[in-house]
């Protein structure tokens, strides 16, 4: 019988056996009949079943909405020998994190603008949502100040006086991203 396979596009994630996927990652198949003892009638095709639906005839990439998935998939040579199925459970992520300014104390606000002593820190909460039972962490929150270079945050940090402004995002496992948010700053030294 053929013998077939599965090729899960990037970005993959792998944590405590489980496997997670954007809802963009492309998933293929591919599949060859072997000779066996020099005889090989070839391939006629591939079969795919996503989540119980049934099998059908496998024609191009398969993409996974968000949450989880099995995949069974097998070959079907040009006799009608068919491999034993094969599964793979896919973790699809199409939520991006959630993001929040954390400064060390309350904001003065007046006339729409928060104003903040320099003694003041800085730092980021933030999480990767559970959204249809799937959720692959996160990767990393980045910021730049007053329209700088985007770096990764690693520790809380100060505001030198003056009208300040934080851009932050985050990012998770397989890459989604949130759009910029931002905070403007009035540091009173």
């Amino acid at each position: 019988p053929p013998v077939s396979a599965a090729t899960v596009g990037e970005p993959l994630f792998v944590s405590e056996g489980k496997k997670y996927i954007s809802a963009a990652n492309p998933v293929t198949l591919a599949a060859d009949d072997r000779p066996s003892n020099g005889v090989a009638s070839g391939m006629d095709r591939i079969e795919a079943d996503s989540d119980g639906l049934g099998f059908a005839v496998y024609g191009s990439t398969l993409i996974f909405s968000e949450g989880r998935h099995i995949l069974a998939w097998r070959g079907v040579d040009r006799v009608g020998n068919e491999e034993a199925a094969h599964s793979l459970e896919l973790f699809s992520d199409a939520t991006p994190p959630i993001t929040r300014l954390v400064p060390s104390g309350n904001f003065y606000s007046a006339n729409s603008r928060d104003y903040a002593p320099a003694s003041f820190t800085y730092g980021f909460a933030a999480e990767d949502p559970v959204s249809s039972g799937t959720t692959s962490g996160l990767k990393s929150t980045s910021y730049r100040l007053d329209e700088g270079a985007f770096e990764i945050f690693g520790a809380s940090f100060s505001l030198s006086e003056g009208k300040r402004v934080i851009e932050f995002k985050s990012r998770d496992n397989v890459l989604n991203e949130e759009v910029s948010k931002g905070a403007t700053v009035y540091v009173d030294a």
